[in-house]
């Protein structure tokens, strides 16, 4: 879905004139915010027109209670000096292609601040007021998290009642004020959900993080946003645990030679790499089996068996590991025994939907030989 700033928005826009804002399949419906302080849910069309000044657009979900709206607007034109309103409000239903207003409907009302958060993210803003006589402070602090989610018809609470020049600046960004969100990973379409479809990863807070894995002998954290896009060489996924040990067995390009190392998953905003970065290292196995248990094939070691969790303990993400054997070769299967993790998870995990178990998505061993291993937004805008 794509959208220009002249109101249009379309499936498909010719290059360089649409913003790419999501996907959506054919029968989605869209919801509009626009700067006069309306909204409207219309069906997906080729093409369509919902006037100017467009805020946000985004896909809807009939029912859905989490994504939260934040609003100040301005009742009335600013020369007739208005007060001015913060609300919080869910979309829930609506009647398709009907304009509603989400102020108290008073000519030259405005939209000054609007935010939408799949997670009812509530952040910090300061408006700012127009010079009076006796005013002493110019700025007013709007904490979102103080404002109760009401109805979208509520007019909201009056955040001033002087004149504001229209400028709204964003203080602090904010987390979730709802509770813990489950979450799911469809891996026929590789994308997460909220409605039970594909597998469990967990009930989510606002600092819970998504562990992603990928090929390479690197990982991601990220948010366990809808709209998330997961890499094309990903080999496992499951809600982060910063405690859990992760285990690889991985081909070493600078020493010529197989080692394991076991590591914790350290917080971190960047791709974090645990595998060497010379040329011929590889991995050859992940997993986050709490007690892993591999046949090692190679001409040091004829075929023996490993229990890893005894073979080395945990060190930090960067260290080399043990090393496992000198002949750089070596096959690795992993055995398949009983996990003392998935105790933990029962312990500590929102029960899953009758068909869904809960789980982390993974395609635990990896063929060195092979190329083809298949792998197991909330967007704020401001005026």
């Amino acid at each position: 879905m794509q959208i220009t700033r002249k109101g249009l928005w379309a499936s498909a826009c010719p290059r360089g004139e649409g913003e790419y804002i999501c996907d959506c399949s054919d029968i989605a419906d869209v919801i509009v915010f626009r700067k006069d302080g309306t909204m409207q849910v219309s069906k997906v069309s080729p093409k369509a027109f919902f006037g100017k000044d467009i805020l946000h657009v985004g896909v809807w979900k009939r029912g859905d209670e989490r994504t939260t709206y934040n609003l100040i607007y301005r009742d009335g034109k600013k020369s007739s000096g208005g007060r001015t309103f913060v609300k919080r409000f869910h979309v829930t239903s609506m009647t398709r292609d009907k304009v509603y207003p989400l102020t108290k409907g008073s000519p030259g009302s405005q939209a000054l601040w609007f935010s939408a958060n799949p997670n009812g993210e509530a952040e910090q803003v300061t408006v700012h007021l127009s010079r009076v006589q006796r005013l002493k402070s110019l700025k007013v602090d709007v904490d979102f998290a103080e404002v109760a989610i009401k109805g979208r018809g509520a007019a909201g609470n009056t955040v001033t009642k002087h004149p504001v020049t229209g400028k709204v600046d964003l203080k602090s960004a904010g987390s979730s004020t709802l509770g813990a969100r489950k979450v799911w990973f469809d891996a026929s379409v590789k994308r997460l959900n909220s409605e039970g479809r594909g597998q469990l990863l967990g009930a989510f807070g606002p600092d819970d993080r998504i562990l992603v894995v990928m090929e390479s002998g690197a990982y991601e954290l990220v948010k366990p946003e809808l709209s998330v896009h997961f890499p094309d060489d990903m080999i496992h996924l499951d809600k982060w645990r910063p405690n859990r040990a992760l285990t690889v067995v991985h081909r070493d390009g600078e020493k010529k030679a197989v080692y394991v190392k076991r590591f914790n998953a350290e917080s971190s905003s960047k791709t974090v790499s645990f595998i060497g970065e010379t040329e011929g290292s590889s991995m050859l196995l992940f997993t986050d089996h709490g007690a892993p248990i591999i046949k090692c094939k190679a001409k040091d070691l004829g075929e023996q068996r490993f229990s890893l969790a005894e073979f080395i303990s945990v060190k930090g993400v960067k260290a080399r590991g043990k090393r496992l054997s000198v002949d750089p070769r070596a096959k690795v299967v992993m055995e398949d025994t009983p996990d003392p993790n998935l105790e933990l998870e029962e312990a500590e995990a929102v029960q899953p939907t009758a068909g869904n178990e809960e789980g982390p998505v993974e395609a635990s061993e990896v063929d060195s030989d092979s190329s083809n291993n298949a792998p197991a937004e909330a967007k704020k805008t401001g005026p």
